[in-house]
């Protein structure tokens, strides 16, 4: 005989019923419990993101290289370039998505940093940053050569 009398779960949609005395069931809790989950590794990235986006080799250097030697933002919209000046370094690949290329400047040949205007920026906010963006579509490739190498 069970030790509690069941209850309808509370949750919106759910027939299911709790039978250890609260008002939410076994599968409504575990939705929670991997809900909790993924909510605590997306924080765990925008954390480390915002440590990486803190280091002096990105805010000092890297991030100023970039928007030093692509002047003008480089994003395209119906085949014409902004013409307005850049001031924001974007990820095409987000760091929330994948930390490991937050100082990356190209991946497998293709631009992964991206300087672009304030309002082009804020268009594209996504967590994912903007994967599906192709060089010569979506932005100009971007011009870079280490700060030794310029001259």
């Amino acid at each position: 005989m069970p030790e509690h009398l069941p209850k309808a779960c509370i949750r919106n949609g759910c027939r299911n019923t709790s039978t250890d005395g609260t008002w939410v069931c076994a599968s409504c809790k575990a939705a929670d419990v991997e809900r909790i989950r993924v909510q605590d590794v997306q924080r765990k990235q925008a954390d480390l993101s915002g440590k990486l986006r803190a280091k002096r080799a990105w805010r000092d250097r890297l991030s100023p290289a970039v928007i030093a030697q692509n002047p003008i933002c480089q994003r395209l919209c119906n085949g014409l370039q902004c013409r307005r000046p850049s001031s924001v370094v974007h990820h095409r690949i987000a760091p929330g998505a994948d930390a490991h290329l937050f100082f990356s400047v190209y991946l497998d040949g293709v631009s992964q940093l991206i300087a672009l205007c304030r309002d082009c920026h804020a268009e594209e906010r996504d967590p994912k940053g903007t994967p599906g963006w192709c060089e010569g579509i979506h932005f100009v490739r971007t011009e870079f050569k280490p700060l030794g190498m310029l001259g």
